[in-house]
């Protein structure tokens, strides 16, 4: 009798292994990489993630599916909306310059940064380029030149910050660290100016991208660092297919993102260049839960 009820507690734990072990290929067969972009897109336009955008993302995850921000944002300012989505999975930012899991000793953490001594070459000619303000930034360290005004912050998402601690002043040669993004505000005159500075000296070894709008802003990164450069990493550490990567996004910084995923999707509010390399649009724009509107249809949610 004992023996026959110890078979039956067996057998039901075995069939209970097997049947999570099945469960657990289903779902990694099935998992999507689900890329978000932040500004314009996932944030409505407060810069807020509302309650059901973060529910929707949540439920997404809670079901396997490797969500992950991938954003032009420094790590410092793309930190609170990590939080608030509350994820666990990798932070991909500095436009794929920088990549972790924060918290956490992530084997797949990167950083791509350039020579600091092109920070002090531009430091030393800020006059003759019409330089305003210089923000050098990694993972660990913020350095400028000087403090910006509060507006200026303010419309740069903190970029420029309007407070710095003595240790975060940038002298003419005592950066201390090989930046993953140098930012520069430029007079508005001198904008040609500089990015011909640029290609012209650095080409190959660093890149400046411009800002739309007319805050004149320029960031210079490593050569050849993308959004995409986050996502090709993402998909190799996770071993998902292309096919099965979904991406979302708004603006230039996402057009190769969308056109490399295999299912990329430009929201409702984004540029027309954008969508029209995209495989979908979003019916609603992010100021009306976009992104959680369509992954909740794409995903069958019940909610």
């Amino acid at each position: 009798m004992f023996d026959t009820i110890e078979n039956i507690i067996y057998d039901n734990v075995f069939t209970s292994a097997i049947i999570n072990f099945l469960l657990n290929e289903m779902i990694q067969m099935n998992r999507k990489l689900i890329i978000l972009d932040l500004d314009g897109t996932t944030l409505n336009s407060d810069s807020k993630i509302t309650d059901t955008t973060r529910y929707i993302i949540q439920e997404a995850a809670s079901l396997g599916n490797i969500v992950s921000i991938i954003t032009g944002r420094p790590y410092r300012i793309a930190m609170p909306f990590y939080r608030r989505l509350g994820l666990t999975s990798p932070l991909i930012t500095f436009n794929g310059g920088l990549g972790l899991i924060p918290g956490e000793k992530w084997p797949g953490a990167y950083q791509i940064t350039f020579d600091r001594h092109i920070v002090n070459t531009i430091f030393k000619r800020q006059r003759e380029l019409g330089l305003n303000l210089m923000a050098a930034e990694d993972r660990s360290h913020l350095m400028a030149n000087k403090p910006s005004n509060a507006k200026l912050a303010r419309e740069t998402l903190d970029y420029f910050p309007s407070r710095l601690k003595s240790g975060q002043i940038l002298t003419q040669d005592n950066i201390n660290f090989d930046p993953v993004c140098l930012a520069v505000q430029v007079q508005p005159f001198c904008m040609q100016l500089v990015t011909k500075y640029l290609r012209t000296n650095y080409k190959g070894i660093v890149k400046p991208a411009v800002w739309g709008g007319s805050l004149n802003v320029i960031e210079i990164a490593a050569q050849n660092v993308t959004k995409v450069t986050g996502i090709k990493k993402l998909a190799k550490y996770y071993h998902i297919a292309n096919k099965d990567i979904i991406a979302f996004g708004d603006q230039d910084n996402d057009y190769n993102t969308l056109k490399f995923v295999g299912h990329g999707v430009a929201m409702k509010n984004g540029l027309p260049d954008v969508k029209a390399v995209a495989d979908d649009v979003t019916e609603y724009d992010n100021d009306h839960d976009g992104v959680a509107r369509y992954l909740k249809s794409y995903l069958g949610l019940p909610y």
